[in-house]
C-alpha cells in the first residue's frame, strides 16, 4: 500500500481489508514491529480495569492491551477489519465506530486509551476535537493515553 492515499471512509477501508490481510504492514514492516514493541514496553506492569484501542485495525495492539487489562474494547471504522480483530483477540470486545463520534462520557470509562497510527488520518481540526472530548471525559482521573 506504499504511496497510496489513505482510505478515508468505512467503505474504502472495508474494500481494502477484504482485498488483503495486513494491508498496512503491521506484522511485516520492520519499523512498525519495532514501534509496537517499544510502545508495548510503556504499558503498565500491573493489571488495569478498562482499556480502549482506537482505530484498532486487525487487533494487533489490542492483543497486547488484553495482557494488561481486565476489559479491552477495540474500535475501527471498518466492519471487515473488526471481524478479523474478533478472531485475533477473542477475549476483547469490538465495535464499528468512528472516533470522531465518541463523547466525553465514552472516554471517561477507561484507565488506558491507545490511539496508534490512525490519528494522522484526521484533519488537525478533527484531531483537536477528539482530543478535547477525551480530555473533558477523563478530567480529574488518572489515565494513560
Amino acid at each position: 500500500m506504499t504511496g497510496d492515499p489513505l482510505p478515508s471512509s468505512s467503505e474504502a477501508l472495508d474494500t481494502l481489508y477484504r482485498s488483503q490481510e495486513d494491508p498496512f504492514g503491521t506484522r511485516t514492516i520492520p519499523e512498525k514491529l519495532v514501534r509496537y514493541g517499544e510502545l508495548a514496553r510503556l504499558l503498565p506492569g500491573y493489571l488495569i480495569h478498562d482499556a480502549a484501542d482506537l482505530a484498532c485495525g486487525e487487533g494487533d495492539f489490542t492483543a497486547r492491551l488484553a495482557r494488561v487489562a481486565e476489559r479491552v474494547i477495540g474500535l475501527d471504522l471498518s466492519e471487515s477489519v473488526i471481524e478479523r480483530a474478533k478472531q485475533r483477540v477473542p477475549t476483547a470486545s469490538f465495535q464499528v465506530s468512528d472516533v470522531r463520534d465518541l463523547t466525553p462520557e465514552w472516554f471517561g470509562r477507561f484507565d488506558l486509551i491507545c490511539w496508534l497510527d490512525a490519528i494522522y488520518w484526521l484533519t488537525p481540526k478533527e484531531s483537536v476535537r477528539v482530543l478535547e472530548r477525551l480530555a473533558e471525559g477523563t478530567s480529574g482521573q488518572r489515565l494513560t493515553f
